[in-house]
Protein backbone atom coordinates (compact mmCIF):
# COMPACT_ATOMS: atom_id res chain seq x y z
CA UNK A 1 0.00 0.00 0.00
CA UNK A 2 1.27 3.37 -0.70
CA UNK A 3 2.38 5.57 1.91
CA UNK A 4 -0.37 8.74 2.04
CA UNK A 5 -1.42 11.43 4.90
CA UNK A 6 -4.88 11.72 3.28
CA UNK A 7 -6.64 9.24 6.33
CA UNK A 8 -5.37 11.81 8.86
CA UNK A 9 -8.62 13.86 9.17
CA UNK A 10 -9.11 16.73 12.05
CA UNK A 11 -7.55 16.01 15.44
CA UNK A 12 -5.61 13.49 13.96
CA UNK A 13 -3.89 15.80 12.02
CA UNK A 14 -2.48 17.45 15.33
CA UNK A 15 -0.07 14.46 15.65
CA UNK A 16 2.21 15.96 13.16
CA UNK A 17 2.82 19.04 15.65
CA UNK A 18 5.10 16.99 18.12
CA UNK A 19 6.01 14.84 15.64
CA UNK A 20 7.85 17.18 13.86
CA UNK A 21 9.16 18.85 16.59
CA UNK A 22 10.73 16.42 18.36
CA UNK A 23 12.66 15.79 14.46
CA UNK A 24 13.97 19.48 14.55
CA UNK A 25 14.68 19.41 17.89
CA UNK A 26 16.72 16.32 16.90
CA UNK A 27 18.38 17.62 13.91
CA UNK A 28 19.65 20.59 15.86
CA UNK A 29 21.77 18.02 17.73
CA UNK A 30 20.75 20.47 21.12
CA UNK A 31 22.29 18.92 24.16
CA UNK A 32 19.84 16.72 26.36
CA UNK A 33 17.45 15.25 23.64
CA UNK A 34 17.99 13.07 20.45
CA UNK A 35 15.42 11.13 18.53
CA UNK A 36 16.44 9.51 15.72
CA UNK A 37 13.70 7.04 15.15
CA UNK A 38 11.83 10.33 14.31
CA UNK A 39 14.05 11.95 12.19
CA UNK A 40 13.83 8.56 10.08
CA UNK A 41 10.46 8.47 10.34
CA UNK A 42 10.30 12.45 8.33
CA UNK A 43 12.44 11.15 5.84
CA UNK A 44 9.44 9.42 4.58
CA UNK A 45 6.89 11.72 5.08
CA UNK A 46 8.89 14.85 4.22
CA UNK A 47 8.28 13.40 0.32
CA UNK A 48 4.52 13.99 1.34
CA UNK A 49 4.63 16.98 2.37
CA UNK A 50 6.41 18.45 -0.26
CA UNK A 51 3.61 17.44 -2.94
CA UNK A 52 0.75 18.34 -0.54
CA UNK A 53 -1.52 21.42 -1.47
CA UNK A 54 -1.96 22.01 2.32
CA UNK A 55 -0.27 24.84 4.01
CA UNK A 56 -0.07 23.16 7.55
CA UNK A 57 2.01 20.50 5.61
CA UNK A 58 3.94 23.54 3.98
CA UNK A 59 4.74 24.66 7.38
CA UNK A 60 5.98 22.00 8.50
CA UNK A 61 8.10 21.87 5.66
CA UNK A 62 9.43 25.60 6.70
CA UNK A 63 9.22 25.77 10.16
CA UNK A 64 6.56 28.22 10.38
CA UNK A 65 5.81 27.85 13.80
CA UNK A 66 6.10 29.32 16.95
CA UNK A 67 10.05 28.55 18.03
CA UNK A 68 9.13 28.22 21.35
CA UNK A 69 6.42 25.41 20.66
CA UNK A 70 9.65 23.29 19.58
CA UNK A 71 10.82 23.74 22.90
CA UNK A 72 7.48 23.26 24.99
CA UNK A 73 7.05 20.11 23.11
CA UNK A 74 10.84 18.60 22.90
CA UNK A 75 10.97 19.08 26.87
CA UNK A 76 7.80 17.72 27.16
CA UNK A 77 8.99 14.43 25.84
CA UNK A 78 12.54 14.49 27.62
CA UNK A 79 9.95 14.73 30.76
CA UNK A 80 7.87 12.03 29.87
CA UNK A 81 10.86 9.68 29.34
CA UNK A 82 12.16 10.60 32.29
CA UNK A 83 8.95 9.56 34.32
CA UNK A 84 8.88 6.33 32.11
CA UNK A 85 12.45 5.42 32.47
CA UNK A 86 12.24 5.67 36.80
CA UNK A 87 8.88 3.89 36.19
CA UNK A 88 10.41 0.89 34.66
CA UNK A 89 13.57 0.49 36.75
CA UNK A 90 10.81 0.93 40.21
CA UNK A 91 8.73 -1.88 38.56
CA UNK A 92 11.20 -3.98 36.22
CA UNK A 93 8.83 -6.73 34.12
CA UNK A 94 5.68 -6.33 35.85
CA UNK A 95 5.31 -3.09 34.73
CA UNK A 96 2.76 -2.47 31.43
CA UNK A 97 3.33 0.99 30.04
CA UNK A 98 0.18 2.67 28.20
CA UNK A 99 0.14 5.48 25.66
CA UNK A 100 -3.19 6.48 24.61
CA UNK A 101 -3.41 8.87 21.44
CA UNK A 102 0.32 8.07 20.81
CA UNK A 103 0.59 9.11 17.12
CA UNK A 104 3.78 8.70 16.18
CA UNK A 105 5.11 8.64 19.61
CA UNK A 106 9.04 6.80 19.34
CA UNK A 107 9.38 7.12 22.98
CA UNK A 108 9.71 2.75 22.92
CA UNK A 109 12.93 3.37 20.34
CA UNK A 110 14.01 6.16 22.46
CA UNK A 111 14.78 4.32 25.79
CA UNK A 112 15.21 0.91 24.41
CA UNK A 113 13.61 -0.71 27.56
CA UNK A 114 14.58 -4.19 28.91
CA UNK A 115 11.66 -4.87 31.10
CA UNK A 116 7.99 -4.10 30.68
CA UNK A 117 5.21 -4.14 27.93
CA UNK A 118 4.04 -1.33 25.82
CA UNK A 119 0.74 -0.72 24.81
CA UNK A 120 -0.02 2.03 22.20
CA UNK A 121 -3.60 2.92 21.48
CA UNK A 122 -4.64 5.29 18.33
CA UNK A 123 -7.79 5.57 15.88
CA UNK A 124 -7.24 3.11 12.89
CA UNK A 125 -5.78 5.37 10.62
CA UNK A 126 -3.09 6.46 12.51
CA UNK A 127 -2.42 3.15 13.88
CA UNK A 128 -2.08 1.93 10.28
CA UNK A 129 0.44 4.73 9.30
CA UNK A 130 2.30 3.57 11.96
CA UNK A 131 2.93 0.05 11.12
CA UNK A 132 3.34 1.65 7.21
CA UNK A 133 6.12 3.56 8.68
CA UNK A 134 7.92 1.80 11.89
CA UNK A 135 9.95 -1.47 11.69
CA UNK A 136 7.95 -4.26 13.09
CA UNK A 137 8.58 -4.05 16.80
CA UNK A 138 9.08 -6.39 19.70
CA UNK A 139 6.31 -8.78 20.97
CA UNK A 140 6.54 -6.73 24.16
CA UNK A 141 4.84 -3.53 22.28
CA UNK A 142 1.36 -4.11 21.12
CA UNK A 143 -0.76 -1.34 19.45
CA UNK A 144 -4.54 -1.27 19.81
CA UNK A 145 -6.85 0.24 17.49
CA UNK A 146 -9.47 2.29 18.65
CA UNK A 147 -11.01 5.37 20.38
CA UNK A 148 -9.71 5.92 23.50
CA UNK A 149 -13.48 6.56 24.61
CA UNK A 150 -14.42 2.86 24.21
CA UNK A 151 -13.62 1.17 27.06
CA UNK A 152 -13.01 -2.43 25.42
CA UNK A 153 -9.75 -1.82 24.36
CA UNK A 154 -9.06 -2.12 28.01
CA UNK A 155 -9.27 -5.95 28.21
CA UNK A 156 -5.89 -6.02 26.63
CA UNK A 157 -4.23 -5.10 29.87
CA UNK A 158 -3.93 -7.10 33.00
CA UNK A 159 -5.49 -4.49 35.60
CA UNK A 160 -3.20 -6.14 38.51
CA UNK A 161 0.19 -4.94 36.75
CA UNK A 162 1.98 -1.58 37.93
CA UNK A 163 0.44 0.29 34.50
CA UNK A 164 2.29 3.78 33.69
CA UNK A 165 -0.67 5.24 31.61
CA UNK A 166 0.32 8.30 29.35
CA UNK A 167 -1.47 10.97 27.43
CA UNK A 168 0.66 14.37 25.66
CA UNK A 169 -1.49 15.74 23.65
CA UNK A 170 -4.97 14.20 23.90
CA UNK A 171 -7.12 15.55 26.76
CA UNK A 172 -6.96 18.86 25.99
CA UNK A 173 -8.62 17.98 22.57
CA UNK A 174 -11.82 16.22 24.79
CA UNK A 175 -15.30 18.03 26.34
CA UNK A 176 -14.75 18.04 30.05
CA UNK A 177 -17.46 15.31 30.00
CA UNK A 178 -15.35 12.91 28.60
CA UNK A 179 -12.21 13.59 30.22
CA UNK A 180 -13.85 13.09 33.51
CA UNK A 181 -15.34 9.59 32.06
CA UNK A 182 -11.81 8.51 31.21
CA UNK A 183 -10.59 8.99 34.23
CA UNK A 184 -13.37 7.38 35.64
CA UNK A 185 -13.10 4.38 33.62
CA UNK A 186 -8.90 3.86 34.05
CA UNK A 187 -9.28 4.37 38.10
CA UNK A 188 -12.15 1.04 37.90
CA UNK A 189 -10.02 -0.61 35.81
CA UNK A 190 -6.54 -0.70 37.22
CA UNK A 191 -5.65 -1.85 40.51
CA UNK A 192 -1.99 -0.30 40.56
CA UNK A 193 -1.47 2.18 37.88
CA UNK A 194 -0.14 6.12 37.66
CA UNK A 195 -1.32 8.58 34.89
CA UNK A 196 0.76 10.90 33.84
CA UNK A 197 -0.63 13.47 30.88
CA UNK A 198 -1.01 16.93 29.83
CA UNK A 199 -3.16 19.16 30.38
CA UNK A 200 -4.78 22.58 29.95
CA UNK A 201 -6.46 25.12 32.18
CA UNK A 202 -10.48 24.79 31.52
CA UNK A 203 -10.56 28.64 30.85
CA UNK A 204 -8.05 28.44 28.31
CA UNK A 205 -9.62 25.69 26.58
CA UNK A 206 -12.99 27.78 26.79
CA UNK A 207 -11.50 31.15 25.00
CA UNK A 208 -9.98 28.76 22.54
CA UNK A 209 -13.11 27.16 21.33
CA UNK A 210 -16.00 29.64 21.93
CA UNK A 211 -14.17 32.83 23.52
CA UNK A 212 -11.77 35.89 22.58
CA UNK A 213 -9.86 33.27 20.74
CA UNK A 214 -11.91 31.15 19.01
CA UNK A 215 -10.18 30.58 15.56
CA UNK A 216 -6.56 31.44 16.59
CA UNK A 217 -5.78 27.90 16.81
CA UNK A 218 -6.67 27.24 13.53
CA UNK A 219 -5.25 30.11 11.92
CA UNK A 220 -1.93 28.87 13.17
CA UNK A 221 -1.88 25.59 11.74
CA UNK A 222 -4.58 25.99 9.33
CA UNK A 223 -6.30 22.88 10.18
CA UNK A 224 -10.38 23.61 10.58
CA UNK A 225 -12.45 22.90 12.86
CA UNK A 226 -10.00 21.50 15.30
CA UNK A 227 -9.52 23.78 18.68
CA UNK A 228 -8.88 22.51 22.11
CA UNK A 229 -12.16 21.43 23.96
CA UNK A 230 -11.65 20.96 27.54
CA UNK A 231 -9.22 21.16 30.66
CA UNK A 232 -9.33 21.49 34.29
CA UNK A 233 -10.08 23.97 36.82
CA UNK A 234 -7.22 22.87 38.82
CA UNK A 235 -4.55 19.70 39.02
CA UNK A 236 -6.99 18.23 42.10
CA UNK A 237 -9.76 18.90 40.37
CA UNK A 238 -9.73 14.68 38.98
CA UNK A 239 -9.64 13.75 42.62
CA UNK A 240 -12.94 14.73 42.73
CA UNK A 241 -13.88 12.04 40.09
CA UNK A 242 -12.96 8.57 41.48
CA UNK A 243 -12.15 7.64 44.84
CA UNK A 244 -8.77 5.93 43.20
CA UNK A 245 -7.38 9.08 42.46
CA UNK A 246 -4.53 10.90 44.01
CA UNK A 247 -2.34 13.93 43.26
CA UNK A 248 1.48 13.10 43.06
CA UNK A 249 2.44 16.08 41.69
CA UNK A 250 2.52 18.53 38.44
CA UNK A 251 4.93 19.45 36.27
CA UNK A 252 5.52 22.73 33.60
CA UNK A 253 7.37 23.00 30.42
CA UNK A 254 9.05 26.42 32.74
CA UNK A 255 10.26 23.54 35.08
CA UNK A 256 12.93 22.43 31.89
CA UNK A 257 15.40 25.54 32.65
CA UNK A 258 14.91 25.65 29.00
CA UNK A 259 16.04 29.62 28.30
CA UNK A 260 13.90 29.24 25.00
CA UNK A 261 10.63 29.05 27.12
CA UNK A 262 11.80 31.46 30.12
CA UNK A 263 14.87 33.66 29.56
CA UNK A 264 14.82 35.18 32.73
CA UNK A 265 13.52 32.49 34.98
CA UNK A 266 9.85 34.07 36.23
CA UNK A 267 7.31 32.56 34.17
CA UNK A 268 7.69 28.42 36.34
CA UNK A 269 5.70 30.86 39.35
CA UNK A 270 3.76 32.55 37.39
CA UNK A 271 0.08 31.87 36.04
CA UNK A 272 1.00 31.04 32.71
CA UNK A 273 2.58 27.98 34.10
CA UNK A 274 -0.93 26.48 34.64
CA UNK A 275 -2.16 27.19 31.72
CA UNK A 276 -0.61 24.01 29.87
CA UNK A 277 0.95 21.23 32.01
CA UNK A 278 1.91 18.04 33.04
CA UNK A 279 -0.06 16.52 35.88
CA UNK A 280 0.26 13.13 37.56
CA UNK A 281 -1.94 11.06 39.52
CA UNK A 282 -1.60 7.85 41.90
CA UNK A 283 -4.68 4.95 41.74
CA UNK A 284 -4.94 4.21 45.43
CA UNK A 285 -5.98 1.30 46.84
CA UNK A 286 -9.95 2.05 46.66
CA UNK A 287 -11.71 1.80 50.47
Amino acid sequence: MALSLDALQGVSETLLIPFFCRVWESRSRRKGFSDLAAEALAEQLEPLLTVSGKRFHRDILKQRWPAPLQAMLAQRARYFDQQTRQFLAKHGESAQVLILACGLDTRYERLQPVSGDWFLLDLPPVIALREQLLPPVPERVKTLADSVLNAGWLNALDPTRPTLIQAEGLLMYLPRQQTRQLFQQLATYFEQAEILVEVVHHLLAQQLSEGLLKGVFEKIFDLPGTTFQGGLSSAREPESWHPALRLLGEWSCFDSGDSRLDPVGLLRHSPLARLQWVVRYRLAAQP
